[in-house]
C-alpha cells in the first residue's frame, strides 16, 4: 500500500520538515503485515529487534522480526489481549488481557509464557488494559478498566501495589525525566483527565484536564514532553512534566487513539534527521497517521490510506513506524503497517 504525504496550513519551517521527509521516502512503499484479527497496541522489544503485537480477537500476540518484516510466531495468550509492553531489564514482554483478567508474561529469548498474573479481584484489575513499563524500579504499571492502576514487580511477577485513578483509565506511559507514570481517564464522570503517579510513593500527585476521551499516551524523553490524544476532541494536548499542565492542544485527524514518539536517540543523518524528533498519532475515524514535529507542535503531513489505525510503535534499531489495522473489511485489515523513516 503507498504512503501519501497530505499539506495543509503549514509553516515554511514545517514545509522544509516536510519537504525532507518526502525526499526521504523518495518513491518507497510500507510493507504490510498479516497478524491475528483485530490487532490492536504492539511494542517494540529492542533486545530481540522484535516486535510484539496484541491480536485482540485472536487471543494472540503475533511476534514480528523487524530484520525480516516477517512473523516468526504466533503465541496463545489470554481473552481479549489488548496492551503490551517491553520490560527491558529481564527482556520480557507484558501483555494485559481484559476480559480473562490476566496479564501474560513472555520471555523473548523462547517465545513462551512464563506466567499468568491473576488480575480478577482487587488488588489487580478487573480488567486490564493499558500497560508501560518503569525502567526506574522495574516495576510494570497496568490501567484496570474499573478505576485503577495495578503495580508488578519484574522481580516476583506480583502485585505490589493499587492506585486509584480517574473513570475507565487506558493508555500508560512512564516518564523517565522524572519517574512518574501518566495515565489517561477515558471514561465519564472523572474521565478526560490524565493522573500523574510518583514512582516513588506510588500516589497520584496530579490530576491534568485533556480533551474528550483521552486514549494513547506517549513521553518524548528529548523535551520532557507528553502526548495525549483525545478520541472524541480530535485533538493532541501536550503536557509539561515540569508543570504538569498542558501547553498546548493540537489539531489532528478524526478519533485519534494511539501515540508514539520517535526520539530516543540522536539521528544519524541529513536525509532524515528534521522528523526523527517526532511524535506520530494514529487517526482511526480518518485513516490517518499525522506527523507532528517535536520542535514546533504542529501537523507537519499524514500519512494516508490507512485502514482504521490503532496502535503505533517505533522500532529505533531499524528506524521504521509500526502501525496496526483493525476494525475493517478492506484487505488490509488484521495487519500491522510498517512506514520507513
Amino acid at each position: 500500500m503507498g504512503m501519501k504525504i497530505s499539506l495543509k496550513n503549514i509553516s515554511l519551517f514545517s514545509l522544509f520538515i516536510l519537504l525532507t521527509f518526502t525526499l526521504a521516502l523518495g518513491s518507497a512503499y510500507a510493507t504490510t503485515i498479516t497478524v491475528g484479527s483485530y490487532p490492536w497496541e504492539l511494542a517494540f522489544d529492542s533486545h530481540k529487534n522484535e516486535v510484539f503485537v496484541a491480536n485482540d480477537a485472536s487471543a494472540s500476540v503475533s511476534v514480528i522480526s523487524a530484520a525480516t518484516l516477517t512473523v516468526i510466531t504466533s503465541i496463545k495468550v489470554g481473552t481479549d489481549p489488548t496492551g503490551v509492553a517491553f520490560d527491558s531489564h529481564k527482556n520480557e514482554v507484558f501483555v494485559t488481557n481484559s476480559i480473562s483478567n490476566t496479564v501474560s508474561v513472555i520471555s523473548d529469548a523462547t517465545n513462551k509464557i512464563i506466567t499468568n498474573i491473576p488480575c480478577g479481584a482487587s488488588p489487580c484489575g478487573p480488567g486490564p488494559a493499558g500497560v508501560a513499563f518503569d525502567s526506574h524500579k522495574n516495576e510494570v504499571f497496568v490501567a484496570n478498566t474499573v478505576g485503577t492502576v495495578s503495580v508488578i514487580s519484574d522481580a516476583t511477577n506480583t502485585v505490589t501495589a493499587t492506585i486509584t485513578v480517574g473513570s475507565g483509565p487506558a493508555g500508560v506511559a512512564f516518564d523517565s525525566h522524572k519517574n512518574e507514570v501518566f495515565v489517561t481517564n477515558y471514561g465519564s464522570g472523572t474521565g478526560d483527565t490524565v493522573s500523574v503517579i510518583s514512582d516513588a510513593t506510588n500516589t497520584v500527585t496530579a490530576t491534568i484536564k485533556v480533551g474528550t476521551g483521552p486514549w494513547g499516551v506517549a513521553f518524548d524523553p528529548h523535551i520532557n514532553r507528553v502526548y495525549v490524544a483525545n478520541t472524541f476532541s480530535d485533538t493532541v494536548s501536550v503536557i509539561s512534566d515540569a508543570t504538569n499542565k498542558v501547553i498546548t492542544t493540537i489539531k489532528v485527524g478524526a478519533g485519534p487513539r494511539g501515540v508514539a514518539t520517535n526520539a530516543t536517540s540522536a539521528p544519524t543523518g541529513p536525509a532524515s534527521s528534521s522528523l526523527f524528533y517526532a511524535i506520530f498519532v494514529a487517526n482511526q475515524g480518518s485513516e490517518t497517521v499525522s506527523v507532528i514535529a517535536e520542535s514546533s507542535n504542529s501537523v507537519v503531513g499524514a500519512y494516508t490510506g490507512i485502514d482504521s489505525p490503532q496502535g503505533l510503535a517505533v522500532a529505533t534499531t531499524t528506524r521504521e513506524l509500526y502501525v496496526t489495522n483493525s476494525y475493517s473489511n478492506s484487505p488490509d485489515s488484521d495487519t500491522v503497517t510498517v512506514i520507513p523513516l
